[in-house]
């Protein structure tokens, strides 16, 4: 479908924003900091090291302290002597997730997306545990996973509407990305296929795809003197991580079979996988989503990796399917358009990739959906373009059961959310 300019926001896209200030508000208010969130002591210590000692943490100096500084350095001006420094800084962690919010309702406008189906498919999202876990806790996966969100808007403009400026500015922001956070470059490895595979299928100019490829080889040269200057010389490796020597000892941690069998096996296969509907990523648990790379990447697509034994089994069970068939009867009939082939291959592409990680560091929370969190964007618009393919019966019931499922969805994500303020979940580890 042709794309067009978009028009203001629509009555039912601001009243999602306002619901997602408000919840997200209450769950910042009423969670602790390292309730529900990953590494929280981790991530406050870089930023403390940064405010407290005006530089930049040695790279094993913490678990944390390996990580590009943006963050940090944003974080670092919001008074980290202040005894509510946490709540600030989840709380523009908040306003990143609102602005990925609107963001994916700009591209599915530019899509001609109804206003009913943008805000069956937004509330969907925002609704969702692992969307509000990134967007609402201190981590750099917050800012990360939006400045992948753009990156990919702006391939996607590139695409449709050639311009110096905006080669400039995708350059600057891939930069900004790659100083936040490594894990978008599996967002810029997925634009690039896009791109090239777009400039083979001439359906751009293979000088627009020079430009492209050009922005991305500059913003990875501007990252040089991180990885160099404070990186090999303080550390001997180029790209350090925990998992050199921290996360090593962490025997429960670490996957209990090699990378390849865990890639290759088939979500559902191992005995017991599925006894419950949670990841159970540390220790020995039978019911553990560790045996494949598939079904740990779907259970902390959807709950993350915590357990919610608050709610009955039956609406958790309700949840997983909702998830599911949005993603098979989204994909099965989005793969009809261009524009949601396009969809499916950045997302295809974005997985392939990421699942190279474990290959280095073959531990399991490696294998966590939040390291792609981008993969929402896409989503949005295979939702889209599957919801309106009505050309045939099973079409159009097709699109029908898939609004269905994003609806009953969101309300059994609320049904999770209401507990969480109230301080009734618990994180899993």
């Amino acid at each position: 479908m042709t794309p067009k300019h978009p028009s203001s926001l629509s009555p039912s896209l601001v009243l999602l924003l306002v619901a997602w200030e408000l919840f997200g508000g209450l769950y910042i208010l009423r969670m602790s900091p390292g309730a529900l969130s990953h590494d929280y002591p981790h991530h406050l210590l870089y930023t403390q090291i940064v405010y407290g000692q005006h530089r930049l943490p040695l790279p094993y100096e913490g678990l944390e302290t390996y990580q590009p500084p943006l963050y940090y350095l944003i974080n670092a001006g919001l008074g980290v002597r202040n005894p509510h420094h946490p709540f600030w800084a989840r709380l523009l962690c908040l306003q990143f997730g609102l602005i990925a919010l609107a963001l994916t309702a700009w591209q599915l406008e530019r899509l001609e997306t109804t206003p009913i189906l943008q805000a069956i498919i937004l509330a969907f999202i925002m609704t969702s545990p692992s969307f509000l876990f990134i967007f609402a806790n201190y981590n750099n996966d917050s800012l990360a996973t939006l400045l992948s969100m753009v990156i990919l808007i702006m391939t996607w403009e590139m695409m449709r509407r050639p311009r110096n400026s905006l080669a400039i500015s995708l350059c600057l922001v891939m930069t900004a990305a790659l100083y936040t956070k490594l894990s978008v470059l599996y967002a810029i490895g997925a634009g690039a296929v896009l791109i090239i595979t777009a400039a083979l299928r001439r359906r751009i100019s293979r000088r627009l795809a020079a430009q492209w490829l050009t922005a991305a080889v500059v913003a990875g040269a501007l990252l040089l003197p991180w990885m160099i200057g404070h990186n090999f010389i303080r550390s001997g490796h180029l790209l350090p991580a925990p998992a050199d020597n921290v996360i090593a000892g962490f025997t429960g941690a670490r996957l209990p079979q090699n990378p390849i069998r865990t890639l290759l096996m088939p979500l559902g296969v191992h005995p017991g996988e599925w006894g419950d509907p949670f990841t159970h990523a540390w220790g020995p648990d039978p019911k553990t989503k560790k045996y494949s790379f598939t079904a740990y990447l779907f259970s902390t697509w959807v709950f993350d990796e915590y357990e919610f034994l608050y709610l009955p089994a039956l609406v958790l069970w309700l949840i997983v399917l909702a998830h599911a068939w949005a993603a098979l009867s989204g994909g099965s009939q989005a793969r009809y358009t261009e524009t949601g082939r396009s969809a499916l291959l950045v997302i295809a592409m974005g997985i392939l990739l990421f699942s190279s990680l474990m290959f280095r560091y073959p531990y399991a929370s490696l294998m966590h959906f939040r390291y792609i969190a981008w993969v929402w964007l896409p989503l949005a618009i295979v939702w889209a373009e599957g919801a309106r393919r009505l050309n045939s019966e099973v079409a159009r019931w097709m699109a029908g059961s898939l609004k269905a499922s994003l609806v009953l969805g969101t309300i059994l994500h609320i049904a999770l959310w209401f507990p969480l303020v109230h301080q009734a979940a618990r994180w899993y580890y």
